[in-house]
């Protein structure tokens, strides 16, 4: 009975060695064998940061906006005539660290049900933590409308680090009727707009928005501006063709897209291109 327990014993340590051989020598083998981990074997390994990118992977790993749309805040028409109408929206960037360079956006007039009468697509950008108007004008429906409805679409984004604004200012603003053979036959409001930005921009957008005394918005007058160099000082005017009544002031935004190479010298983004090129093209009027 000993002798038989001693045997028994003999031949567990004996498997035991032999299993202790045969998982040392497949971990060696799975060691040896097993693929590398690289920058490019869609796992997340190493000291990567993300997936493939950072840490000991060249790839920097690209960050994505917080917010991935922009903001709508609000909404208003104006009825210009008999069969058209005026739009506006006020957009916001809620990201800090990103900006959308090229924004698609449709204003949509509704009538009571909520049928489209009319629609008009186009585009805009914007800068990051940025408000901004951005109006249509003329939209033609001969049917009541009952609201605006503003959708934007296809944001691209990209991330600026250190950014600081560039501002434009306006000066000499003046709004006053325009007289044909004594009669009036419309509006206009013009200024001054000021680039002391240390850049040359290849076009400028303005918005203007008339108002009453208590802040009513009252109509939208839209035009842009062409080579706009550093330290010019040009001149615009918006007209309106039409009766208007109760107007004390109005606002002006100039707006210049800061994130698009072809416009601006990216100095805030990861491209830093220069934008230098003279674009001779004279200032647009407003559109109707």
């Amino acid at each position: 009975m000993h002798t038989a327990f001693r045997r028994f014993y003999k031949q567990i340590i004996i498997a035991t060695i032999f299993l202790i051989v045969v998982l040392g020598v497949s971990f060696w083998v799975w060691r040896v064998t097993r693929p590398q981990p690289t920058c490019s074997d869609g796992i997340k390994n190493q000291n990567e940061q993300d997936i493939d990118c950072g840490g000991i992977c060249a790839l920097a790993c690209m960050k994505e906006p917080m917010y991935g749309a922009v903001s709508l805040l609000r909404t208003q028409f104006f009825k210009v005539s008999e069969s058209a109408y005026d739009v506006i929206g006020e957009v916001e960037n809620k990201n800090i660290d990103f900006g959308s360079p090229s924004f698609g956006y449709e204003f949509a007039l509704l009538d009571a049900e909520g049928e489209v009468l009319a629609s008009r697509k186009g585009t805009s950008y914007i800068l990051p933590r940025e408000k901004k108007r951005i109006g249509e004008q003329r939209l033609e429906t001969s049917k009541p409308v009952a609201s605006v409805r503003l959708t934007m679409f296809d944001e691209v984004w990209i991330e600026v680090n250190e950014f600081a604004s560039a501002n434009l200012y306006v000066r000499n603003k003046e709004f006053s009727p325009v007289f044909e053979r004594s009669s009036p036959a419309g509006y206009k409001a013009s200024g001054v707009v000021v680039n002391q930005t240390g850049f040359d921009f290849g076009q400028v957008d303005i918005v203007v928005v008339l108002k009453d005394d208590s802040g009513k918005e009252l109509a939208i007058g839209v035009t842009e501006m062409r080579t706009l160099k550093n330290g010019d000082q040009r001149f615009f005017e918006v007209r309106w063709p039409y009766p208007l009544s109760d107007v004390s002031r109005f606002d002006v935004d100039a707006y210049t897209n800061l994130l698009a190479n072809e416009n601006f010298l990216v100095r805030y983004g990861k491209n830093r291109e220069r934008f230098q090129e003279e674009v001779p093209v004279p200032s647009k009027g407003i559109r109707f």
